[in-house]
């Protein structure tokens, strides 16, 4: 047996394989639907699911941004799709959140559903253990869970034992002081592990708490820079996606309600209904305004930086190679209890990319957190945080952030 992960091309399997690939397929784009990253949002999952079903019926290379604007979104069809990007939009809306939830609650789902960037047909993956052979040509009805394996083992082994076992002597019994040496000993691991874990958990779970127990969902927006000429349409830099998946998949595995956003898809009123976490910093114009009266901002006149306004020699620059490279970036971590939009917010942010994604692990870390706020005041989790946070960078990788700054108040 083998674990695989392969792309499946129906059209490679025979006509009762097909079949049943297909309703795997279709079963996993039900639990994608109603998945937390989907079930909030409506017109993601009716794009989905017409993607799927077109490509599922051979119609995927059929599959173009007017066709979907016309059978999706009931716009006219002859429609100017550059005035209306729904089409594209939304599908950028998909990825991201078909990627949270493969991040969380499908990391272990055994077909994947993929939209590639450019395209509007579907693609799919599977990933299963297989019986043998290439399993692209499985059957799929061969697909057997990793449990059942482990038990038929188990099973098979303990009947041949038993044969054996009525032909020989019984082995000698394990000394009992020994045994309750070593139960003791595995308690007291255990009790350490259980210790250490909650302990390291609950920090970061206090900072978390103001979000978590909110009566509303949690809104996620990321800054985007224009793609061309057309601002209506924009696309996420990379660090402020992968900032965006870490955090999703962290209220994902708390089952926190959330919804994704970029571009243009937000306004203030949105942010004063619901808690907010805002990602990136020059290129999202929300994190500027409602962090710029702090003692930790932004600074863009000359080289963008971070400042401390409550000492004038206190900055945080980016550090570049020779070739122009970051090797060393800052980020800065705000969370405000009531903001200026009288709702729980939280900004991370980098001075580039880096610092951004530097910033999302720092607050999904039990590890990191723990160690930042080992000092700090009792009553931390009720009051109002700011982190200045320094990363290196390999490789455009930010490694472990380390805090330079802190402020509560």
């Amino acid at each position: 047996m083998k674990r695989s992960t392969s792309n499946v091309a129906l059209e490679d399997l025979d006509i009762e394989a097909q079949e049943s690939m297909a309703a795997l397929i279709q079963e996993e784009l039900a639990r994608i639907v109603t998945s937390i990253p989907f079930h909030n949002s409506k017109q993601s999952q009716q794009l989905l699911r017409y993607m799927v079903e077109q490509t599922l019926a051979g119609n995927g290379a059929l599959l173009k941004e007017r066709l979907i604007g016309v059978e999706v979104f009931g716009r006219a069809a002859d429609y100017d799709s550059n005035a209306d990007p729904v089409v594209r939009s939304r599908a950028t809306d998909v990825r991201k959140r078909l990627a949270q939830y493969y991040v969380g609650e499908g990391a272990q789902a055994p077909i994947r559903i993929e939209i590639n960037p450019g395209a509007y047909c579907a693609s799919f993956s599977s990933a299963p253990i297989v019986l043998a052979g290439d399993p692209l040509h499985c059957d799929p009805r061969k697909i057997i869970e990793p449990q059942f394996v482990a038990q038929n083992t188990v099973t098979n082994t303990v009947s041949t034992n038993s044969r054996a076992d009525s032909t020989s002597e019984k082995p000698r019994r394990f000394p009992s002081r020994l045994l309750y040496a070593f139960l003791a000993t595995a308690m007291v691991l255990i009790f350490s592990v259980c210790v250490y874990w909650f302990g390291q958990k609950s920090a970061i779970n206090q900072f978390w708490n103001p979000f978590l127990k909110a009566p509303r969902p949690l809104l996620i927006y990321a800054g985007s820079f224009p793609i061309g000429t057309d601002s209506t349409s924009s696309a996420m830099t990379s660090g402020n996606l992968s900032a965006s998946v870490k955090v999703a998949s962290l209220l994902s595995q708390d089952k926190q309600n959330f919804d994704i956003r970029s571009g243009e898809d937000i306004a203030f009123d949105d942010l004063r209904q619901f808690p907010a976490v805002l990602i990136g910093s020059f290129d999202n114009r929300w994190t500027m305004l409602l962090n710029d009266d702090l003692q930790f901002i932004w600074v863009l006149g000359g080289v963008l930086s971070i400042r401390d306004v409550s000492s004038n020699e206190r900055q945080w620059v980016p550090v570049r190679s020779p070739d122009g490279k970051v090797v060393a970036d800052y980020a800065i971590v705000t969370r405000l209890l009531s903001s200026k939009t009288g709702q729980p917010l939280l900004i991370l942010a980098g001075i580039t990319d880096s610092g951004t994604r530097a910033a999302a692990e720092f607050v999904t870390s039990p590890e990191l957190f723990d160690k930042a706020v080992a000092s700090a005041p009792r009553n931390w989790p009720q009051k109002n945080i700011q982190f200045v946070l320094q990363t290196r960078v390999i490789n455009g990788i930010p490694t472990t952030p380390t805090v330079v700054a802190t402020r509560y108040w």
